[in-house]
This record gives structure tokens, C-alpha cells and sequence, in this order.
């Protein structure tokens, strides 16, 4: 028998365990450069759209507490309205601590505990704010935003993909050939 390159002799087929081992070491070394590979292509496709994502969603929650705000303040000056229009005693000190005006018929001491705020005053309730987007979010998708360095890493990966493919492909595939060769 003719020894036939890549081979030492015909019939040295390895033993069925150490064929198991043989694939599964084959499986581990693919999947240690093909799982990488893909994680990057996934990182420097997603993670500027999801940091985008979550730009618009931070702009959205706060223009909405901005509204809430608003809204707030709308419904307190509607209550003050409203009181103006019925309670001669809110009138009364409305005009007092807004206005500087004092009644004629009527003594007002300036005694007693100040207040921090005159009386009437409308100090609505402030929403809190959302969240910002985390930090490592913004700075890495402008990172992966940087068109050399996204080329790169594209480049990268497709490299260990082309070489996950080419050396753990099935060896059968090349037998078959070396067979139609000869």
C-alpha cells in the first residue's frame, strides 16, 4: 500500500474514545474563536444603537417630569384662582405678602415665628428626575461609533470566523476530495 500524504499508513483511525475527545477538543477550540468573534461583531453592531436608545428614552422620561411639573404648577395657580375668587381671607393675605398692602381697620404685627415662605406662596412639587444613562454605555458606543476602529474590529472578527472555519472544518470533507483526486 502507498502511504498517501497526510497519512502513515491506511486503517489508523483513531480509537472511538479518543475520537470523542479528538471532537470534542475540535468543538471547544471552534467555539473558543468563533463565541469571541461573534460577541464583537454583536458589541460593535448593537451597543451604538442601544446607547442611542436609551439617549431617546432619558430625553423622553424627562421631558415628561418637565410636563409633570408644569402640570403641577397649573393645578396649584387654579387652586389659587379659584380661592381668590371665594375666601375673602385668602384675599386678604394674598394681597398682604404679594403686595405689600396692610388693611386700614386692621393691626398686623410682624411678631411671632417668620415663616421661610410668605403666605400664598406656591412652591409646587418637583417630579424627580430619571436616571442618565450609565457612563460606560456613552463612552463605549462612542468608541465603537469611531469608523476605523469599528472596521477593525469587524475586521478582527470576520478573521477568526474565516479562521474557526477553515481550521475546524470536518476532516472527511478532505478525504472525500483526496478520493476524487485520485
Amino acid at each position: 500500500m502507498a502511504l498517501q500524504r497526510g497519512r502513515e499508513a491506511e486503517g489508523t483511525e483513531p480509537p472511538p474514545t479518543l475520537g470523542f475527545l479528538y471532537a470534542t477538543g475540535r468543538m471547544v477550540g471552534f467555539l473558543m474563536l468563533t463565541v469571541p468573534a461573534m460577541l464583537v461583531v454583536a458589541a460593535v453592531v448593537l451597543i451604538p444603537e442601544y446607547s442611542r436608545l436609551r439617549a431617546a428614552q432619558y430625553e423622553h422620561d424627562l421631558e415628561a417630569t418637565t410636563n409633570a411639573d408644569l402640570q403641577t404648577a397649573i393645578d396649584a395657580h387654579d387652586r389659587l384662582n379659584s380661592g381668590l375668587q371665594e375666601d375673602d381671607t385668602l384675599i386678604k393675605r394674598f394681597a398682604m405678602s404679594e403686595l405689600n398692602l396692610q388693611p386700614r381697620n386692621e393691626y398686623v404685627s410682624a411678631g411671632g415665628v417668620a415663616s421661610a415662605r410668605p403666605v400664598g406662596t406656591i412652591t409646587p412639587y418637583h417630579h424627580p428626575r430619571p436616571a442618565t444613562p450609565p457612563g460606560w454605555l456613552v463612552s463605549l458606543s462612542a468608541k465603537l461609533e469611531d469608523p476605523p476602529k469599528r472596521r477593525g474590529l469587524l475586521l478582527v472578527a470576520t478573521g477568526a470566523l474565516l479562521g474557526a472555519m477553515f481550521l475546524f472544518s470536518p476532516p472527511e470533507k478532505y478525504r472525500r476530495r483526496e478520493e476524487q483526486d485520485a
